[in-house]
Formats: C-alpha cells, structure tokens, sequence
C-alpha cells in the first residue's frame, strides 16, 4: 500500500471539517473560485455594455466547461446532503447565482427588463448554459464552440427586452 500524497490518514482529514458537507464544499469551492473568476474577468474585457458583459460571463462558463471537463464534471456530479436553506446559502457555487444576480441588476439599469421572474433569472441563465453545455459534451457530433456562443445570444434575446 502506498502512503497517502499529503502524508496523513485519509480518516484524520475529518478533524479539520465539522461534517461531511462541510468537506464535499471545500473540495468544490476552488473549482468554483476558479469558474468565476474566467466569469469575471470575461465581463471586465467586455465592452462597456451591461448586456455584453453578461454575455461574456456566460461564454465564460461555457469555454471553462469545455476547456475543463473533468473538473466541471466534478461541480455537477459530486453527490451532496441536502442541508437547510439557511446553510444553502453558503454553496461556493453561490459565486456564480450573485455574478449573474449583479449582472442582471446592471442589465435593469441600464434601461432592459428581465423577462419572467427576476429572483429565478439567475437560475434560468445558470440551467440553460449548464444544460446546453452538457448536451455539447455528449451529442456525437462536431464540437463547435460557436454554437454555444449562438445558444447565448439566443437566451439573452429570450430572456432580456428594451
């Protein structure tokens, strides 16, 4: 048997989490650190347009997704305790529903309505790029990344008016 890389018994690292959860996060929590952070640097080389930043988030997540595919399948696959809201809401992938809540949030004042309802808005965008990237990564066809930056532009048509 080969000692463990960190040099300690896989039991012991439980000492330094209060539960199960709490360590499942911690191992997530970099990977998202890490998707928000090409999220918001897209948005910052973005024009000075709040829908385009928003439309760069979001062909961030995709280009993360697809250059990342093992570690963005470990963020949607991981199997986690349900916890109560009040905990919910300290998910690192929190990061991600705030970026878009503050990206919407410019996008309405700048003078566009959020069609549908606001508070499920970030989950909308966050289900349709997760859901068409997946579908991308699996379909046996060719793999053009432009079709995922056309699936963006379609969703901000859909999801934003003037």
């Amino acid at each position: 048997m080969f000692p463990p890389a960190a040099g300690v018994a896989a039991p012991s690292i439980y000492r330094h989490f209060s539960d199960k959860t709490e360590l499942v996060w911690a191992t997530l929590e970099v990977s998202y650190e890490r998707l928000a952070e090409a999220m918001s640097g897209a948005a910052a080389k973005a024009a000075d347009d709040p829908v385009e930043r928003l439309r760069a988030q979001l062909r961030a997540y995709c280009r993360y997704a697809v250059a990342h595919p093992a570690t963005y399948r470990l963020l949607y696959e991981t199997r986690q305790t349900p916890v109560d809201p009040e905990r919910l809401a300290g998910h690192p992938a929190g990061l991600l529903v705030r970026s878009w809540q503050q990206a919407l949030t410019a996008c309405e004042d700048a003078g566009w309505r959020v069609r549908g309802s606001r508070s499920e808005a970030p989950y909308v965008l966050w289900s349709a790029v997760h859901g068409r990237v997946t579908l991308w990564q699996v379909m046996p066809s060719r793999k053009d990344t432009g079709r995922l930056d056309r699936f963006v532009d379609e969703m901000l048509q859909l999801l934003l008016e003037r």
